[in-house]
């Protein structure tokens, strides 16, 4: 990869999975691949002419280098790392020393807000309205992307989705696991759409960890496959309860 595009992103002339390339940013600064970048303790990049570049952190994922498989423990399944919650000014040095600045941890962020609102609102109307695409717009353009209705009218092959309930409803719920990824919001959402037992019951993929050039590392594998039950929509009351109320009907399945 050697563009001006993924200069911040991809390592110049390394070669990884056309999966990583071509992204939206928050791709890449949610997740750490190989070949990714990645900034930290003091670590960055400029492109200023005459200047003297400050060279971030590759992730080199294959087995045996030191962002891959080493052992049994302390890598990653996927072949993918959690970019996001790790504070851009903690890493350990060359030295093995950590340097250790923890990340604040959003419980509600006024993206959140934005984002259940519009959806909020969809749910109301027969079609989106201009203020449903301005609270969803707001988040995009923080991101750096076009707004709704440009992006799907040049870029997707269905230009008049966000024109339709369905269709938005889809396009803000794509957004919510986008913008709001691991922070802890996922699983709530699929329970409350209902897609939670599609979704956790297929397999989880990733990169074959244990190899240890790019051939034998981009092959695709499956990891295991978990388990959602639909009475999980629905959690169990506990014993307890139901012995102090006997009005109590204990849910579904339990």
């Amino acid at each position: 990869m050697n563009d001006s595009w993924h200069y911040y992103y991809i390592k110049n002339n390394f070669e990884t999975a056309i999966l990583n390339t071509d992204r939206e940013p928050r791709f890449y600064a949610n997740l750490g691949f190989d070949g990714g970048l990645w900034y930290g303790n003091g670590r960055y990049k400029d492109v200023g002419v005459g200047t003297t570049a400050e060279q971030p952190y590759v992730v080199t994922a294959k087995a045996s280098e030191p962002s891959g498989k080493l052992s049994d423990i302390r890598y990653s399944k996927t072949g993918y790392y959690a970019k996001k919650p790790s504070h851009f000014e903690s890493a350990f040095s060359t030295t093995g020393a950590l340097t250790l600045t923890r990340y604040t941890f959003p419980i509600y962020r006024l993206g959140d807000l934005y984002l259940m609102y519009a959806e909020a609102l969809n749910e109301t109307l027969e079609q989106p309205n201009e203020e449903v695409f301005s609270y969803v717009d707001s988040i995009r353009s923080r991101a750096g992307l076009e707004n709704v209705r440009d992006s799907w009218l040049k870029y997707s092959k269905l230009p008049n989705k966000p024109m339709t309930k369905d269709g938005m409803r889809e396009i803000i719920q794509h957004e919510r696991g986008v913008e709001l990824a691991f922070e802890g919001k996922r699983l709530w959402d699929l329970r409350r759409w209902k897609k939670a037992h599609i979704v956790f019951n297929e397999y989880v993929k990733g990169w074959n960890v244990a190899g240890k050039n790019t051939a034998d590392y981009y092959k695709i594998v499956y990891i295991e496959k978990n388990e959602f039950f639909t009475k999980n929509y629905l959690w169990s009351i506990r014993l307890r309860e139901l012995r102090t109320n006997t009005n109590l009907v204990q849910n579904p399945l339990w």
